[in-house]
């Protein structure tokens, strides 16, 4: 008698999820997993980064992929004639707290960013992935770099609204904290109320 339900992010704590609607930056966040040595992808995000040379671009590098070879050619390719890419090894939940864009590699935190209020893509390259289930929602997908500067810059001169009620049947939006979501389907009692993000925007 096992139901499937969209709970969202376990990492994140009761302090990221009260701090879902603290006001962002307009800075982006590209997180970077599997596609960590591609020239595509570093090609990507170095377009973004001189498209946007007054803002800063995070580049989460997960300590696990450290060694991964061409790691460092991926990181400079990243970052040619663009100073404000900047390396980290910081949680992604606590990137998440500031930056109002964040762009992925196939990877959970596409979800958990959106849940945590920030405007989320998905990187995808089909040439090197053949199924991908972010296939199944157009808005959460670009390909390129012209592509991401152009839902950035729609967003942001009001021609395009982040369309984050598509989204509400991949990741849990109600605001509830996963471990109250457990809470209650234990007959326990919420720590918190749950503010759904979709009532706020």
């Amino acid at each position: 008698n096992m139901t499937v339900v969209p709970a969202g992010s376990f990492s994140g704590t009761r302090r990221h999820y009260t701090n879902r609607f603290r006001k962002k930056t307009t800075d982006i966040a590209v997180f970077s997993s599997v596609f960590v040595g591609e020239p595509k992808f570093a090609e990507f995000i170095n377009g973004l980064a001189k498209a946007f040379p007054k803002r800063r671009i995070i580049l989460q590098m997960k300590a696990l992929f450290s060694d991964v070879p061409r790691t460092k050619e991926f990181i400079e390719r990243s970052r040619k004639d663009a100073p404000n890419v900047e390396i980290s090894t910081s949680p992604a939940m606590d990137i998440l707290e500031s930056v109002g864009y964040t762009f992925s590699d196939p990877s959970t935190v596409i979800l958990e960013a959106l849940q945590f209020g920030a405007c989320s893509f998905a990187f995808d390259m089909p040439e090197l992935q053949r199924e991908n289930i972010n296939r199944q929602y157009p808005s959460l997908i670009v390909r390129t770099a012209s592509e991401a500067i152009d839902r950035i810059k729609d967003i942001e001169f009001g021609s395009w609204k982040y369309p984050l009620d598509e989204f509400e049947d991949m990741v849990d939006l109600s605001g509830t904290v996963f471990f109250d979501r457990i809470r209650c389907d234990m007959m326990l009692n919420a720590k918190q109320l749950g503010i759904p993000l979709l009532s706020k925007q």
